[in-house]
């Protein structure tokens, strides 16, 4: 539980099955796929709308009815997992697990529910995956630049990648469900209200704005339901084909604020089910277009559980993501190699000393001698606290 899967030694064959569970804030999802010839082949697909950020007081609680409502469905997917062997299962739990006082009165049942370890990511790890997903779904052409923008349930991250790689990443806690609730607590909408909330959130997107923009990019791409729902209604419109454009982002916000309240809601290709969030969701894209000022955002069909089984595969094989991935952060930020080389060595060697009597492994050493490359990394990435910044 809380603990790195250890899943750097997975060895892959033709036909293995590999599953990846998200517990997202707003909804969980499972994907099944199967390994054939080094790529996946989704088998399987499960979407239940959960709502756990609904769930999360100002305390760090979780209701009970959400955490029921939440171990049903776990209990459900446990079911479709029977088949799959428990090294090929990544289950991923994100923000509303994060921010839970006390995770493990949640993550416990969780795990006996579905029948596999949880592994509860930091927004970076998280927004890293997303990332991962995007990319192997829609390949960027060599040399480019991708902004991807994930707006999830409790949080939106923002990450800007080259090829495979993600270069800067930066996880917010503003999603859909989170500023519904922050912004339209008792449910009703006005002009001055959406200013001075797209103007709240933009600020703290200018936490890191400034550095996305001197970095740039080349296309902008938008993950997950929020982002897919405010595609559809654009395309339903008439306004776009199915992407988003700032445009079409205004004529959209100007026909949901003719409703006095959330349940007045009516935009065209709205689903039902996203009608009670997608203010908060309409709302963090918004802000996003004015911060970075962007024009136009294509919908990608991947997002996080896409970039878990990526991620998996690469583990399984010899080009291991994360490997690359310290290696690209040493070499953008100028870290020491000859220090890391020290530090590392000393780690190593005041872990062997202990492992065998404190249970460690070889996923437990690699993890240590990752971390000793990066230790300097913070010399370089220092933010200053705000509110919301994960």
């Amino acid at each position: 539980m809380n603990s790195l899967l250890h899943t750097s030694n997975l060895a892959l064959k033709d036909g293995d099955l590999l599953a990846a569970v998200d517990l997202g804030s707003n909804s969980f999802h499972m994907v099944v796929a199967s390994y054939v010839l080094g790529q996946l082949r989704v088998i399987d697909r499960i979407k239940e709308t959960v709502r756990l950020a609904e769930g999360l007081d100002a305390k760090g609680g979780l209701s009970t009815p959400v955490r029921d409502r939440a171990l049903q469905c776990l209990a459900r997917f446990g079911q479709r997992l029977r088949d799959v062997p428990q090294q090929h299962v990544r289950a991923i739990a994100t923000n509303t697990v994060r921010r839970l006082a006390q995770p493990q009165d949640f993550l416990l049942p969780a795990e006996i529910s579905l029948g596999h370890a949880i592994e509860v990511v930091s927004g970076r790890e998280e927004a890293r995956l997303v990332y991962l997903g995007v990319a192997h779904e829609q390949p960027p052409k060599p040399g480019q630049l991708r902004l991807v923008i994930d707006i999830g349930g409790g949080s939106t991250e923002f990450i800007i990648g080259s090829g495979f790689e993600a270069i800067e990443r930066e996880s917010v806690q503003v999603g859909c469900i989170a500023s519904t609730r922050r912004f339209f607590a008792d449910g009703r909408l006005g002009r001055r209200r959406w200013k001075d909330a797209v103007a709240e959130i933009s600020a703290e997107f200018q936490q890191f704005a400034g550095t996305y923009r001197s970095l740039g990019w080349d296309e902008v791409l938008g993950s997950s339901g929020t982002n897919k729902a405010i595609g559809e209604i654009c395309a339903t419109m008439k306004l776009t084909k199915g992407a988003v454009t700032a445009e079409a982002l205004l004529v959209v916000r100007e026909r949901l604020l003719e409703a006095p309240t959330l349940a007045d809601i009516d935009l065209p290709g709205l689903s039902t089910e996203r009608k009670p969030i997608i203010a908060g969701g309409l709302l963090v894209l918004e802000a996003a277009f004015e911060a970075l000022g962007l024009q136009r955002l294509a919908v990608s069909k991947a997002a996080l559980r896409e970039g878990v089984l990526q991620d998996m595969i690469g583990r399984g094989s010899e080009q291991d993501p994360r490997e690359s991935s310290v290696v690209a952060l040493m070499e953008r930020y100028g870290i020491d190699r000859a220090q890391a080389t020290r530090v590392e060595l000393t780690a190593l060697h005041l872990f062997d000393q202990v492992s065998i009597t404190w249970k460690l492994d070889a996923d437990d050493r690699l993890m240590l001698t990752r971390a000793a490359r990066l230790h300097e990394l913070g010399l370089a990435r220092e933010h200053q606290p705000v509110i919301g910044i994960e």
